[in-house]
């Protein structure tokens, strides 16, 4: 296996690192929202993913972080209060 490849398979797996615990997030942020006594109208999540890749005498050491932005709005009406 080549360096090109080494190095795509480690970016491949600290994605998958990375994306794994999200499916727990989005569960945790529907159960949130579904639960609360006032949901909001619109929910919109989005999901940010950076790896970086740092070599260090050959040895590649790939990171990764997600970032998870909640947007929650409610469509206030003549009733609402």
């Amino acid at each position: 296996m080549g360096r090109g490849q080494r190095v795509a398979a480690a970016a491949g797996q600290a994605l998958s690192d990375v994306l794994r615990p999200l499916g727990s997030v989005l569960d945790s942020v529907h159960q949130a929202v579904t639960s609360s006594l006032r949901p909001p109208d619109d929910v919109s999540i989005e999901l940010g993913v950076k790896l970086s890749q740092d070599l260090k005498l050959g040895i590649t050491c790939t990171q990764g972080e997600a970032v998870v932005v909640v947007r929650a709005t409610w469509k206030l009406g003549p009733s609402a209060g």
